[in-house]
């Protein structure tokens, strides 16, 4: 998984463009923020860990965007070694979702956070919390709303179906 985030990091940050996982989609148009922001992050609104973190299953930045620069090998400044991919390995959620959230607090002049892009709660997980199989109606309402959907949370290999064949 690690080596997936730094690849996806790379190439957005050389290229620029829109990265969704394999289990996300888009739902809604995306030109509000592709044309407003350099770099746009997911936040998930709960984490399993009851915090805040962003998610690389989707991401979005124009080449070279600056926020992207710095969390890929901190541009040679001291105070963001910590925040880059240069530093050791502290595990794919630490580096992709933490790293990234800990430098979008740090500069929030450099990336648009939203919940909007980003991770879709399934049941298990936040407005999703629910008994095995049963889709809480919170969950239907954020539907309206998210960009992007990404079919993720404690039934992640199961139900798949079911939950795309709802919506």
């Amino acid at each position: 998984a690690h080596i997936s985030d730094v690849m996806r990091l790379y190439t957005i940050l050389q290229y620029g463009g829109l990265y969704l996982d394999r289990d996300a989609f888009q739902h809604l148009p995306l030109h509000d923020y592709r044309y407003k922001y350099d770099a746009v992050l997911g936040i998930d609104p709960e984490t399993f860990e009851g915090d805040h973190d962003v998610n690389f299953g989707s991401f979005m930045g124009a080449p070279n965007a600056t926020y992207f620069h710095l969390l890929w090998d901190g541009m040679d400044l001291p105070e963001y070694t910590n925040l880059s991919y240069r530093v050791t390995w502290g595990g794919w959620a630490h580096d992709s979702c933490r790293k990234s959230f800990a430098l979008a607090i740090k500069r929030p002049d450099l990336v648009h956070v939203t919940e909007r892009l980003y991770q879709f709660p399934f049941p298990g997980k936040g407005a999703g919390r629910g008994p095995r199989g049963h889709i809480h109606s919170a969950l239907l309402e954020k539907t309206k709303l998210n960009n992007v959907l990404h079919m993720s949370g404690f039934e992640w290999h199961s139900q798949r179906t079911e939950q795309l064949r709802w919506r």
